[in-house]
């Protein structure tokens, strides 16, 4: 089973992107992240100041630490995937 290159589509044949296995268009595919214990993300999204921080450390199961570069937040609790952040809007 290899990476495809070709586009995404979704039903309605909109392209969502390029299938690279379990990320498509910088987003999680929900079939990858529940069969996978924990998928790391390309960078995280600092809930203080809303930007996007690429130092941190994610364990087996869990986000181990963080700091975003911009604020100086370094708490947990405070930082989301890219796909949490948009299920909250």
């Amino acid at each position: 089973m290899g990476v495809s290159s070709r586009p995404v589509t979704h039903g309605t044949g909109e392209r969502t992107g390029v299938d690279l296995g379990s990320k498509t268009s910088g987003k999680f595919d929900d079939k990858s992240v529940s069969s996978s214990p924990m998928v790391e993300p390309d960078f995280l999204i600092c809930l203080a100041c809303e930007t996007p921080t690429y130092v941190f450390e994610y364990g087996e199961t869990e986000l181990k630490s963080a700091l975003c570069q911009t604020c100086g937040n370094d708490e947990r609790s405070e930082f989301m995937t890219e796909l949490e952040f948009e299920q909250e809007d």
